[in-house]
């Protein structure tokens, strides 16, 4: 019941992705248990099956090698040239040298020379009595008492050679070269008892060795050949340890041509298999350790693992996938609905084909005309809040309507010509194009270079007041004069600047105000600069949007300014205010690059 319960609190992508996963994931899983052990033991059989395949080969060539050696016996034996020569009494006769006896001598070497070229894996060699003359040659045909001595050192019986073939390993020496060889005796009986000679064929060590590596399946296996005794003839194995080896206990324990055995504390698999001729009965044995076979099983069995891996990651990557291909509206219409209820609408809606869809499909589409339809009610309210707002604007604007009529402006002007006094013509000329721009027909917008005239007629008036000791100093790119802002934005900053210094502090003899512009984006940035005496925290403070307005400020005032920016193009536009006291204050007001009509159509 607690998983039941679980299960319906988990978000729907998830349930579907279980409701996937679930059952293949237990279909695979039993598979693959079921499958694994017979995959395991085929792997084993595999790897057994190569080493008794690789021994087998290695016999067989051994095999041929120990033919061809016999094969070269009976070559001798039954050569005319050398059993005439060597059953012959006269050629053994002591210090016995003629050109008859020579001439057999170099018969027998080219003989012998021309049975080793046959055979040029093999080498043959006669022992001849030793009061033979020309066993001095010691490359075909060598004194007897050297073989006694060779066979000495290797434990071997002379009398033994003349039973039964024997074999040892030793050095070979051809009088040209030395090397390790398997040597193979046969002795030769003639009609006297006492005139005996000995046939030794040796295969060169290292193509014996060569066999038995090849048939290696790892790096630290080891390859014995062994006699009828069970005595190491060669081995593969550098270690002293294999000679200890009883491989008579391990006979035992075979099974189908396998069995085991310690090697120096290490447990290893033994395969045999027999090299068995008519001259020796021996067996080539190879050793592989456990960890060896069962690090290939074990090989085998991390790829098992991994694509099992492999399977389950497909699974649930692709249940994934489909899982949230329908959790997916379903968490977008959670999401708008969301938004809705929070009060973030968004017009990005995702588009469905219903026609092509399914039920959940359906049940987005109608959501979606149902936020087309709240959209567009929200839209509606959005502009009869923005009419509101215009009627607020024009009830602002009208606090700073003059209270003197153009007309009456324009009275005094020509009075003022009649009677010849100019500087009232002038005076009344300079206010009636301040209040002219400032009525601006009606309109709350109006081109830049307008409101710097503005500003600049406002100084005209304020420099008869103060004897023309009021600077005004622009920087403005002509080109930003083409664009539009609000009217009245500059001229309240300049007022600002001359009360708070020549108006208030008789001290201060000239005021000079710096009027710049620059485009940062898509807005623009104005800087009204003073050389005032500057604020000091909390003045700045009170000039602040957010601070109280001067009880001393003589115009409609900073908050009205940074309040009609906000009102008609956000919260990101309004004022910001710098000041260092004794040095002057600057403020900058940052508006929308906009023409005319885009202004127009925004501000309504």
């Amino acid at each position: 019941m607690r998983i039941l319960n679980k299960f319906k609190k988990m978000k729907m992508h998830k349930k579907l992705m279980l409701s996937y996963t679930a059952p293949l994931l237990l279909v695979v899983s039993v598979c693959y248990f079921a499958v694994y052990p017979s995959i395991n033991e085929g792997y084993q059989r595999k790897i057994m099956d190569r080493v008794y395949q690789n021994v087998d080969q290695a016999a067989s060539f051994l095999v041929s090698q120990m033919q061809n050696m016999q094969q070269m016996v009976e070559i001798l034996l039954t050569d005319n040239q050398i059993v005439n020569l060597l059953y012959n009494h006269e050629f053994y006769i002591e210090n016995k040298l003629n050109e008859v006896n020579y001439s057999e001598y170099i018969t027998l070497i080219g003989r012998l020379m021309e049975i080793n070229d046959e055979k040029s894996s093999l080498w043959v060699q006669l022992y001849l009595p030793d009061y033979f003359t020309y066993t001095v040659n010691r490359k075909y045909i060598r004194p007897m008492k050297e073989l006694k001595e060779d066979l000495l050192v290797q434990s071997l019986e002379f009398d033994d050679i003349f039973h039964s073939t024997q074999f040892t390993i030793g050095k070979e020496d051809t009088g040209i070269a030395e090397y390790d060889a398997l040597m193979m005796y046969k002795g030769i009986s003639y009609i006297e008892e006492n005139e005996k000679s000995v046939v030794k064929i040796s295969l060169h060590v290292k193509e014996i060795l060569q066999i038995l590596e090849n048939i290696s399946i790892s790096e630290h296996d080891m390859i014995f050949l062994l006699d009828e005794k069970q005595n190491i003839l060669l081995s593969t194995a550098e270690s002293e340890y294999p000679e200890k080896i009883d491989f008579s206990m391990a006979a035992s324990s075979f099974q189908e041509g396998m069995g085991t055995i310690q090697i120096g504390g290490n447990d290893y698999y033994i395969f045999e298999s027999s090299v068995i001729t008519s001259i020796c009965d021996w067996k080539i044995v190879i050793s592989v350790p456990h960890s060896e076979i069962n690090g290939e099983i074990r090989l085998i069995t991390y790829y098992s693992w991994f694509l099992l891996f492999i399977t389950i990651a497909t699974i649930l990557l692709f249940s994934g996938l489909i899982s949230r291909y329908y959790g997916r509206k379903l968490h977008e219409l959670k999401k708008q609905i969301k938004a809705i209820k929070e009060g973030k609408h968004s017009n990005a809606l995702l588009y469905i084909d219903v026609e092509n869809g399914d039920e959940i499909d359906e049940i987005y589409q109608e959501f979606q005309i149902l936020e087309k339809r709240l959209s567009n009610l929200m839209i509606d309210q959005y502009n009869l809040g923005k009419e509101v707002k215009s009627y607020e604007m024009k009830a602002l604007q009208a606090q700073i309507n003059p209270h003197f009529l153009y007309n009456s402006l324009d009275l005094i002007n020509w009075m003022a010509l009649d009677f010849g006094v100019t500087e009232i013509s002038d005076l009344s000329r300079s206010l009636a194009k301040f209040y002219r721009l400032s009525l601006n027909k009606g309109k709350s917008v109006l081109l830049i270079k307008e409101e710097l005239a503005h500003v600049r007629y406002f100084v005209e008036i304020e420099n008869f007041h103060y004897e023309n000791a009021i600077h005004l100093h622009e920087d403005i790119d002509p080109r930003l004069e083409e664009y539009a802002c609000l009217n009245i934005v500059l001229q309240p900053f300049v007022e600002n600047a001359i009360v708070h210094s020549i108006a208030k502090k008789p001290e201060i003899k000239t005021c000079h105000i710096w009027i710049s512009a620059i485009k940062e984006g898509s807005d623009i940035v104005f800087c009204v600069k003073d050389d005032g005496p500057g604020m000091d925290e909390e003045q700045l403070h009170h000039m602040l949007p957010d601070g109280k307005k001067d009880g001393n400020y003589r115009g409609y005032g900073v908050k009205n300014v940074h309040f009609r920016l906000q009102l008609c193009f956000g919260e990101k536009y309004g004022l910001r205010y710098t000041s260092i006291q004794g040095t002057g204050t600057s403020v900058f007001i940052r508006i929308p690059a906009m023409t005319i009509k885009e202004m127009e159509k925004m501000v309504g």
